[in-house]
This record gives structure tokens, C-alpha cells and sequence, in this order.
């Protein structure tokens, strides 16, 4: 029997849940569930481009390994996302499994689009500082800017660099790393 006024709980999602969801790509951040849009082609080459140079920087100079989407990222059994572009260093490469990678990567790259603009700038942001990732980037296509946050020494992301229409986007923790704005979302 239910009393009047008792408030109803609901069971929080869980990783479990997202399994149920046969061949669906979908992101669980803080216990709620989110479906990602389909990527639309300035996404995809955007994408595709960033993926390159990053996996050439990091291939030859033994760094890690780099992965893009679909890959989860599972923090644990509330938090499991499916960044654009994620990179593990070669000393964190524990983290990976046969299906997934299991704990914080390095670095992970968003390529937001406007369905995705409040949970990249803001869930995501908050959920990757709280797990310690050292690396952040959302690459806005539409709006012809990008962003990189680094964490610093109090756990907290720092902007390290805010870029819109041109020049060139560093990497704080990949040196020598970077990518020119204007030819990564305005290619010729």
C-alpha cells in the first residue's frame, strides 16, 4: 500500500541498462541516458581529418594509442561515453580491453554539434574533470571554434586554448601536437 504524498523512487540507470538497447549507440552520463544524434558530413570529415593527424603524431612517436568512435569509455556503471576521439598513453594502456576501455584516458576530443552543445560543454566537461582526464577538446564545426582544456595541479580544467575561424590549436600534453583551425573545419 502507498502512502499519499511518499515520494517514488526510480531506479538509476546503469550500464546494464544501455546493453539492453541492442545496436544502439548510447551514452550514460551521471545515470542518465543519452542517444546521440547521427553525425552529419562536416562532422564525419571533421572527424576523419583530426583522427589522422592525431594517430600519425602519436604512432610515430610511440605515445599510446588513439581511438575514434564508437569506442566506449566506460568510468563506471553510471558514466559510459563514446567520445569522438579518445587517446590513452602508453603508460595507461592497462586501461584497455577486448571491448571497451575501462577507466580515464588521457585525452578525449568532442566534435559537438547542436543537438550535443549543452552535454559536451557541460556534462561531459564536468564528468571528464571529475575522472581526471588530463585533456579535453570540443571542436565546434558550426561555429567555426575550438576549445582545450588541460587539468590542472587543484583537478580542475584550465582553458588552455580558445580558438575561432583560425590559428593553431596545441596540445599541452602531446608535444608538438597541433591542428590549424581553419584548414581542420574550412578544408579546401
Amino acid at each position: 500500500m502507498e502512502t499519499i504524498g511518499a515520494a517514488k523512487k526510480t531506479k538509476q540507470p546503469t550500464y546494464k541498462d544501455c546493453l539492453k538497447l541492442d545496436n544502439t549507440i548510447c551514452e550514460v552520463v551521471n545515470g542518465k541516458f543519452f542517444l546521440p544524434p547521427s553525425p552529419d558530413l562536416l562532422h564525419q570529415d571533421v572527424l576523419r581529418d583530426l583522427q589522422y593527424e592525431l594517430w600519425h603524431h602519436v604512432r610515430r612517436r610511440g605515445l599510446g594509442k588513439v581511438y575514434g568512435a564508437p569506442t566506449e569509455v566506460r568510468f563506471n556503471d553510471r558514466n559510459i561515453v563514446q567520445p569522438d576521439l579518445t587517446f590513452v598513453a602508453a603508460d595507461n594502456l592497462d586501461i584497455l580491453k577486448p571491448k571497451a576501455i575501462e577507466g580515464t584516458p588521457d585525452l578525449l576530443i568532442e566534435i559537438t554539434a547542436a543537438a550535443t552543445l549543452y552535454r559536451d560543454n557541460h556534462l561531459k566537461k564536468a564528468l571528464y574533470e571529475k575522472m581526471g582526464v588530463k585533456e579535453y577538446w570540443i571542436v565546434d564545426p558550426a561555429h567555426h571554434a575550438l576549445q582545450i582544456f588541460t587539468l590542472g595541479k587543484d583537478g580542475t580544467y584550465e582553458l588552455h586554448c580558445f580558438l575561432a575561424e583560425e590559428g593553431l590549436a596545441t596540445s599541452r600534453l602531446l608535444d608538438g601536437f597541433g591542428v590549424d583551425l581553419e584548414e581542420l573545419i574550412c578544408p579546401k
